[in-house]
């Protein structure tokens, strides 16, 4: 598990990878279910984490989506078997951006200086060649190159949701062509999700947690650094 407190600024980064690296030591099952909760984060730590998973989990994996999953998380669930999501689900468009501007606008922009365009365009290049690496290693293994290649530009053109923040809910999802398991509000196994996210997001309020890694038996808290910038 790794859940995000949405109300910190919080972000996948690079330490991350670490403690899932640490959680899933003593993992010896053959079917894992990884639940995530993040708005996003750094691309870097992003494929930092896709490696651990692979390394640790070369059976597979499915990732199980109470909440959001949005930007580099999206890329995360996209390098699963599977995705389980439900009614309050989303995943989000992994256009990259600098500042809050897509890379697409400036690598498009004639006025922006040549070096920070082909800034822009690489970011955007290497963010494409990472989804369709997971998808055509994953999910859409049985899928032709166009395909997979199809839904790759979806997600990652800025023209085609219009927003960074946008709803990919599990029917949209499905419709790209994602394997996607969409548990009903009424489904026992998604009351039980949700049940256990809501305790996460109790917990990390309550006791001033950035982040929580859990496993079988290890789990680690980030405390919410202090304003100094120190842990607190």
């Amino acid at each position: 598990m790794y859940f995000t407190n949405l109300s910190t600024p919080a972000m996948i980064s690079d330490p991350d990878a670490y403690d899932l690296s640490e959680v899933l030591g003593d993992c010896t099952a053959d079917n894992v279910d990884l639940l995530i909760h993040t708005p996003g984060g750094v691309v870097d730590a992003c494929e930092q984490i896709i490696s651990v998973l692979k390394l640790r989990l070369p059976g597979g994996y499915r990732v199980v989506i109470p909440g959001m999953a949005k930007s580099a998380g999206t890329v995360v669930a996209l390098s699963a078997t599977q995705i389980v999501m439900g009614v309050n689900s989303e995943l989000g468009p992994i256009d990259p951006q600098f500042g809050g501007v897509p890379a697409e606008f400036i690598a498009n922009d004639p006025e922006a200086p040549h070096q920070v365009q082909q800034i822009a365009q690489s970011a955007i290049l290497r963010m494409r060649k990472m989804a369709k690496f997971v998808l055509e290693t994953g999910m859409l293994h049985d899928q032709t190159p166009d395909k997979i290649d199809e839904v790759v530009v979806q997600l990652s053109s800025a023209q085609s949701y219009l927003s960074h923040g946008a709803v990919i809910n599990a029917v949209e999802a499905e419709e790209l062509g994602l394997n996607i398991n969409y548990l009903g509000p009424q489904d026992r196994l998604w009351q039980k999700f949700w049940f256990l996210f809501c305790m996460y997001d109790y917990d990390c309020r309550q006791l001033g947690y950035s982040k929580i890694f859990e496993g079988a038996r290890i789990s680690l808290a980030k405390p919410v650094p202090s304003r100094s910038g120190g842990e607190g």
